[in-house]
């Protein structure tokens, strides 16, 4: 269950996307063309790493986000600079698809004509964006956006250790809205499954290791097995070292 990284959500978003790009969005438009087949031929119903399906339907949503919200959340970080509209009501998609529904032209951004360019304009943004990575649309896929960045709190002090106090820069599977939670500086702190009465049958990962002592051979022991979701078991096998403390 923990590695489940079913796209249901995001689904939706991606139907919403391959609506949009008709034909008559696509003449004269070759980008636009190559992304809704990515959209469509690129997309496995799952967060995976090499998804370029969900990246797009996931990018989608979050430019209509700024598209929307730019102005209030420009009101509101004036105020506080936390603030917005994603930290004042964490139910923002809806309120997004309620208006591609309705439509109601008090809504509408004043730079745009219909609801129709508005989201064209979301798509065209995340071209622009996969775009920037020096890349080809096919090759940026969900696991070049949503790379592993964890780095031991010391790295941040002594920058130019940071190569020997970081895990490697892995590609992650999974997302904010599904089980299996991942993105690049948070995620799964731990994975852990028993079958009360069978603890012997217990799984087990963990991310960085056991020990957060950069010299010590349980650091980011098992960290890889968590990356790549190969379950570990969760007793402990024989015992290895002896700790005794004496008074």
């Amino acid at each position: 269950m923990a590695l489940d990284d079913r796209a249901v959500y995001m689904a939706r978003w991606r139907d919403r996307a391959l609506k949009v790009l008709d034909a008559a969005a696509l003449e004269g438009h070759p980008r636009r063309a190559e992304l809704r087949l990515l959209l469509a031929t690129r997309w496995d119903g799952r967060a995976s790493v090499a998804s370029s399906g969900y990246r797009i339907a996931r990018g989608f949503q979050s430019s209509l986000y700024e598209l929307l919200f730019d102005g209030a959340n420009g009101e509101m970080a004036a105020i506080d600079p936390k603030a917005g509209m994603a930290t004042a009501t964490s139910r923002w998609p809806v309120v997004i698809r309620r208006l591609l529904d309705a439509q109601p032209a008090a809504w509408l951004p004043p730079d745009y004509p219909d609801w129709r360019s508005l989201q064209l304009a979301a798509l065209d943004r995340v071209i622009q964006s996969m775009g920037n990575e020096n890349r080809s649309l096919p090759t940026a896929t969900w696991g070049v956006r949503n790379t592993a960045a964890i780095s031991h709190p010391l790295a941040a002090a002594l920058p130019f250790l940071a190569p020997y106090l970081s895990a490697p820069p892995d590609q992650l599977a999974g997302d904010a809205d599904m089980p299996r939670v991942a993105g690049p500086k948070f995620g799964q702190s731990e994975r852990m499954t028993i079958s009360a009465g069978h603890e012997e049958l217990g799984l087990f990962n963990m991310p960085g290791g056991q020990s957060g002592h950069p010299l010590s051979p349980y650091f980011l022991a098992g960290h890889d097995d968590w990356v790549h979701g190969r379950p570990l078991p969760l007793l402990p096998g024989p015992a290895q070292h002896t700790l005794i403390l004496r008074p």
